[in-house]
C-alpha cells in the first residue's frame, strides 16, 4: 500500500490545514475566529449598533432642511431659527460617523482572521468606510459653519453656495459608503459569517445609495423620487449595521462559555 504524504506548499497552507483540521468546514473557521475576539474586537463590532442609536437620537433635534428649490431667504431663516439644534446635530453626527469606521475595522479584523489573510474585499470595505467618514466630517463641518455665519444680512449668493455645497457633500458621501457596505457584505457572505438575507440587505442598501448619488445632484422639488431612494438606502443601511452588529455580539456571547465549542449561529 502506498502512503501519501501531505507537504504544505507554504506556511499559509499549513496554517489553513490546522484551522480546518477539526471538521474541514467553513463553520469551524468562523467559530475559531469568533472565539479569538479580543475585548477591542468586541467593542469595534458593537460600535455599529451604537452608531444607529446615536443617529436615531439625533434626528429629532432639528427638522428637515428646506428643499432644493427653497429661496436663500427661506434657507437663511431655517438656519437662524434652528441654529443651536443644527450646530449640535452636525457636530455629533460628524463624530458619530467615526463609529462606522470603527465597525468596519472590526469586520475587517474578523474576516482577515477567518481567512488567514487580508483580502481585496476587506480592503475595499475599510477603504470605503474611510472615504465615507472623511466626507461626512467635511459635510457636517460645512453645515456647522453655515449655521454660525448665516443671518438676515448674509448675501443671497453666499447662502445659496453654502447650501448647495452641503447638498453635494451629503450626496457624494454615498458612493464610498456603498462600496463599504457592498464589500463588507460580500466578505461576510464569503466566510458564511452572516445569513444570506443580511448580506443581501447590505447589497440592496449599497445599490440604492449609488442610485441616489447618480440622481441626487439634479433633484428638484417636483421630483422627490431621488430623495426617497436615498432615504430608503440610508434606512436599510441602518438596519444592516444594527443587524450585523447584533449578530456578532450575540455570537461572541454564545462563544464565551466554551471557546472550543462549535458556533451554533454560523450560516
Amino acid at each position: 500500500m502506498e502512503h501519501t504524504t501531505f507537504l504544505p506548499r507554504s506556511t499559509s497552507d499549513l496554517e489553513t490545514g490546522e484551522r480546518r483540521a477539526p471538521d474541514g468546514s467553513a463553520s469551524s473557521l468562523v467559530a475559531d475566529a469568533a472565539s479569538q475576539l479580543s475585548h477591542w474586537d468586541r467593542l469595534a463590532l458593537a460600535s455599529g449598533a451604537v452608531f444607529v442609536v446615536v443617529i436615531l437620537a439625533l434626528l429629532p433635534l432639528a427638522p428637515m432642511p428646506p428643499g432644493a428649490d427653497a429661496s436663500p431667504v427661506q434657507i437663511s431663516d431655517w438656519y437662524q431659527r434652528h441654529r443651536s439644534a443644527v450646530l449640535m446635530q452636525a457636530s455629533l453626527r460628524g463624530l458619530a460617523g467615526l463609529l462606522q469606521l470603527i465597525f468596519m475595522a472590526g469586520i475587517a479584523s474578523v474576516v482577515a482572521r477567518t481567512q488567514g489573510r487580508t483580502g481585496v474585499l476587506t480592503l475595499l470595505a475599510f477603504g470605503g468606510a474611510l472615504g465615507g467618514t472623511l466626507i461626512v466630517l467635511l459635510s457636517n463641518a460645512v453645515i456647522a459653519t453655515t449655521s454660525l455665519v448665516v443671518d438676515s444680512g448674509t448675501e443671497a449668493g453666499v447662502v445659496r453656495s453654502l447650501d448647495t455645497l452641503t447638498r453635494m457633500l451629503t450626496t457624494f458621501d454615498d458612493p464610498p459608503w456603498a462600496l463599504g457596505y457592498a464589500a463588507a457584505s460580500l466578505a461576510l457572505l464569503q466566510v458564511r459569517a452572516v445569513p444570506a438575507w443580511l448580506g443581501g440587505l447590505g447589497l440592496v442598501a449599497a445599490t440604492l445609495l449609488l442610485i441616489h448619488a447618480a440622481t441626487g445632484p439634479s433633484v428638484v422639488a417636483s421630483n422627490p423620487i431621488p430623495l426617497m431612494v436615498g432615504l430608503l438606502g440610508f434606512a436599510l443601511s441602518l438596519v444592516w449595521l444594527l443587524a450585523t452588529s447584533g449578530v456578532f455580539m450575540w455570537r461572541s456571547r454564545a462563544q464565551r462559555p466554551s471557546s472550543r465549542g462549535n458556533l451554533g449561529g454560523v450560516y
